[in-house]
């Protein structure tokens, strides 16, 4: 095989950079740094479906938020 690359190289690095392991403090921190430079955040509201055998369920549904202004 002959000298990769830069697109070879470009690729191999993206792929490298995908698989850190990331702790789950390091998510909340990365997450609620996100939301205050965009100003928006996700909110989880509950959703109650009729199913056939008379019961519900309950489904999460996600969407993204304009967050509250601060007082």
């Amino acid at each position: 095989m002959g000298k990769p690359t830069q697109k070879d190289v470009i690729e191999r690095t993206a792929e490298t950079q995908a698989k850190r392991i990331y702790l789950p403090q390091e998510f909340v921190s990365l997450y609620n740094k996100l939301c205050a430079e965009t100003g928006f955040t996700l909110g989880a509201h509950p959703e109650f479906k009729y199913r056939d055998d008379n019961t519900f369920s309950v489904i999460v549904v996600l969407t993204v938020e304009k967050m509250p202004e601060k007082v």
